[in-house]
């Protein structure tokens, strides 16, 4: 975990844990953002999806 800065302040702080610590942080954030992306593309397609449908719906009423 990270400490907080009064922490590192108070206890000093070991640079090669700290590199280990925000390595491990730029990674988990890095997978973080690949998920989202992929959450969004999966959200963009089911949007696309849904009003193609409703384009179908709309021009079956207007034949009417």
């Amino acid at each position: 975990e990270m400490p907080s800065a009064q922490q590192a302040e108070q206890h000093g702080t070991d640079l090669a844990e700290m590199d280990r610590l925000l390595l491990q942080k730029v990674e988990e954030l890095t997978l973080y953002i690949l998920d989202q992306e992929a959450r969004v593309k999966e959200l963009e397609k089911s949007l696309e999806k849904r009003k193609q449908e409703k384009e179908k719906k709309q021009k079956k009423i207007s034949k009417q």
